[in-house]
């Protein structure tokens, strides 16, 4: 692919800043995909609590089914939110990290007449 010199914010093979943003990006989709995972792990484990807590309702074990199922509830509710906050701090850190890349890459000055172009 054939980038124009007139325009700077195409993808450039030897630009080092583009690569560290891209690897950014990377890392906060692999973030987000692992907090899914987590999450899901999670929900799973709980709700096989609350059937099991069901279950010992059923069978007539009220006191044990009505811990477990709450239990199984609570865990439910808590591991949204964990993975709601990890979430949202894992984002936040990146979007730092890309604000002060971009940050620097503004104060940069040109090493060579090629790259001149984009600074005109």
């Amino acid at each position: 692919m054939t980038v124009p010199k007139s325009s700077p914010n195409l993808v450039s093979a030897n630009n080092p800043y583009l690569t560290v943003e891209l690897d950014a990006y990377k890392e906060l989709l692999r973030h987000a995909q692992q907090i899914f995972n987590i999450h899901i792990f999670a929900v799973g484990a709980s709700v096989f609590v609350i059937f099991f807590g069901l279950w010992l309702l059923y069978t007539g074990k009220n006191k044990e089914g009505t811990v477990a199922t709450g239990v199984g509830a609570g865990a439910v509710a808590y591991c949204s939110k964990l993975a709601k906050e990890s979430s949202k701090e894992s984002s936040e850190r990146i979007k730092r990290l890309l604000k002060e890349i971009r940050e620097v890459k503004s104060l940069q000055i040109p090493r060579d007449n090629s790259e001149t172009d984009y600074y005109t």
